[in-house]
């Protein structure tokens, strides 16, 4: 059986029709656009950045991949509010190639 397969090598995307299925393990992955509001943009030191993550990933394991990046993220007690899309999503939100994804930082004030 033949199967159709889009690898990343180095940002550019490749796509190879009739890859013969194998015992051995590739693990496909896709491109996101994650964005970095107000107090994320600073602990990222960015605007924003496309992002090459497994395929199979959730919003939930992204914050998770995050959190182990920017330590400062890893201060906050929990996932924030994050959008996908320009929609609201939860940490068990599944990622599609070419989602936009946004973590939306805590805000004081009154």
């Amino acid at each position: 059986m033949f199967y159709r397969a889009t690898f990343y090598v180095e940002g550019e995307r490749l796509q190879c029709d009739n890859v013969e299925r194998r015992t051995s393990y590739v693990a496909l992955s896709m491109l996101i656009h994650l964005l970095y509001f107000a107090s994320f943009r600073d602990f990222a030191g960015k605007p924003d950045e496309v992002r090459e993550v497994p395929e199979g990933t959730r919003v939930g394991d992204l914050w998770s991949a995050l959190s182990r990046e920017i330590p400062r993220l890893a201060a906050l007690a929990s996932m924030p509010p994050a959008a996908v899309n320009e929609d609201y999503a939860d940490a068990q939100t599944s990622l599609s190639e070419g989602d936009e994804v946004a973590f939306l930082p805590p805000v004081a004030g009154g």
